[in-house]
């Protein structure tokens, strides 16, 4: 990410101020009286308000600030590490306004920009409570009469349905004399009569508890017909497409949490004495918190590499925004549930330890998962491009290598590189048609023994993982000929569990390769790469790991320290 763009995010971190503090401005006990009290966290929103941070949604070409997508990933993260609930609830207006950036006219697009600059929730309203995740079954209709459309039925689980100003909305379109079809209106509440439609009660939930999860009624509602969102292409395709965009930025609230869960467990860890010693001198301690450590830097990896294919590789979105979407939050929450291990009784505690946040922070985390598609959906998702990748990729190994594929993911590893603008709606693609540039890069390294300067501890590690993705591939390969089994099945749904996470071995390696420590200090040792390869590829730990434990929590605390996200980024924070 470019220098300027982390110093405007210190920036907003110094006007948030030091969230364990109570002069600041998203801290964690107002956050936590929210949550306690389940209600919307109204302060938290007026303060983004005021820093002008929705202009982070408004598209550059548009005079808006967004310009590279890893920054309003890194916005997201700031605001989540403070408050999941606040977070969410901000970041749901951009989920809302993808479509209109998509799809919309230029009036659409300028309306929105303008309601957006004073600061006003959006939401985005797909699914109904009789059918969940399937949008195709959408029983919202909007029937047209004359110059308008009228809307009739319900939406469910909407974040903002209450709060928010303006809300995208999908519905099945009957035109006269046609056949039924799914379509996209952008509504500003202002425009519709209120005796033809309302939000819904807020809907109780077991994490994120201030948030406005509630529903939309529509009673024969009249709307302008200029809020169709009219495109070249089905408004199916603009929904799928905007979400490709809005999975990768997810990942931003999970890795929020995650900051702040492994800064309170650190923290605590050094500070607590058991059996006369120091907790952080125990080995077990000590090698739970460096794999933690080194997990949490993999999925800062992974996102970063999701956030600039948006603007670098939008044609294989369809497999990237599915990976990080399924990888990151699911990380995290495993890795909360790990954390928790070395806080103990104290990770249970809703206002004792640290104000109860850790035990909010693990709820609020599990939410992420479940929006923009689940985890069972980004699976389906993957698992349906597997036989076409495997195909792909045996191909390209069997070939002889050039260094073609090495190239194109450089800048997206690279950590001082800046991937800046917004893909056009005819750039995104439904299906990868079987590319995945980070794979054949990761085959490609493999298949050059003098490429990297790997040490013989390394270089066993990055061939065992190269060993592993190969046979996944033949495995893959195997069941498509013939085929042997459905796509959707409960096999294919675990070969993209193991595709995804060898995915995210092959971003490490490929990061250790392209960077060294003038980009970040990590990247000087191969300690963190080879805890993460180890995890990975379920390696056994021996006598020797304890040295590059130490290393890592070394790292760690210096981290912590001297005030810096835990991310490659060299972001300084206010805690």
């Amino acid at each position: 990410m470019s220098l300027n763009r982390i110093t405007t995010m210190e920036q907003l971190e110094v006007q948030l101020g030091d969230p364990a503090v109570l002069d600041g401005s998203l801290h964690f006990v107002l956050s936590h009286e929210y949550d306690e009290a389940e209600r919307f966290p109204q302060a938290h929103i007026e303060t983004l308000r005021t820093l002008g941070c929705f202009q982070y949604f408004i598209p550059a070409r548009l005079g808006g600030q967004l310009a590279e997508f890893e920054q309003l990933a890194l916005l997201c993260r700031v605001i989540a590490r403070r408050d999941l609930s606040t977070a969410i609830a901000f970041g749901q207006t951009f989920l809302g306004a993808l479509p209109v950036w998509l799809a919309g006219n230029t009036q659409q697009q300028e309306t929105l920009a303008a309601q957006l600059r004073e600061g006003g929730l959006g939401c985005l309203a797909l699914t109904e409570k009789a059918h969940g995740s399937d949008i195709f079954a959408t029983e919202l209709m909007a029937r047209q009469s004359g110059e308008h459309l009228y809307l009739t039925g319900n939406k469910w689980l909407i974040n903002n349905a209450n709060k928010g100003v303006s809300v995208t909305v999908l519905a099945k379109r009957l035109p006269p004399g046609g056949s039924p079809e799914l379509c996209l209106l952008y509504l500003p509440k202002a425009d519709l009569n209120p005796r033809h439609w309302q939000a819904t009660g807020k809907i109780r939930t077991h994490g994120i508890r201030g948030a406005d999860i509630s529903g939309l009624e529509f009673r024969d509602c009249k709307v302008d017909p200029n809020s169709l969102l009219k495109s070249t292409e089905p408004a199916l395709f603009t929904v799928l497409k905007g979400l490709q965009i809005s999975r990768i930025l997810c990942a931003g609230f999970s890795l929020g949490a995650l900051d702040s869960l492994f800064r309170t467990t650190l923290g605590f860890a050094r500070e607590r004495v058991l059996y006369a010693r120091g907790m952080l001198e125990i080995p077990a301690v000590r090698a739970n918190l460096a794999q933690c450590y080194s997990r949490i830097l993999v999925a800062d990896l992974v996102n970063q590499l999701g956030c600039r294919a948006i603007s670098q590789l939008p044609t294989q979105l369809s497999l990237y925004s599915a990976i990080v979407k399924y990888l990151v939050p699911t990380e995290a929450e495993q890795i909360g549930q790990q954390l928790s291990v070395t806080l103990g009784a104290r990770h249970y505690l809703r206002d004792e330890y640290q104000f109860g946040m850790f035990q909010k922070f693990l709820r609020d985390n599990q939410v992420v998962s479940l929006f923009d598609g689940s985890t069972q959906i980004n699976l389906g998702l993957i698992a349906s491009q597997l036989n076409a990748l495997s195909a792909n990729l045996l191909s390209r190994q069997a070939a002889s290598a050039d260094r073609d594929a090495l190239n194109q993911v450089v800048a997206l590893f690279r950590i001082g590189e800046s991937c800046s603008g917004f893909p056009e709606q005819a750039q995104l693609a439904l299906n990868n048609g079987g590319q995945d540039a980070v794979m054949a890069a990761f085959l490609q390294l493999m298949a050059d023994p003098d490429a990297t300067s790997f040490s013989p501890e390394t270089r066993a590690l990055t061939v065992q993982l190269q060993t592993s993705l190969l046979q996944l591939l033949r495995e893959i390969h195997g069941l498509a000929q013939p085929p042997s089994a459905a796509i959707n099945s409960a096999c294919y749904l675990e070969l993209a569990k193991r595709y995804s996470r060898l995915f995210s071995g092959a971003c490490a390696v490929l990061a250790w390769h392209c960077n060294d420590a003038s980009q970040a200090a990590e990247f000087a040792s191969p300690a963190i790469l080879q805890e993460y390869l180890r995890y990975l590829l379920a390696v056994p730990l021996t006598p020797a790991c304890a040295a590059r434990h130490g290393e890592i929590i070394d790292m760690a605390v210096a981290k912590v320290d001297q005030r810096y996200l835990l991310s490659f980024n060299a972001m300084h924070i206010q805690s």
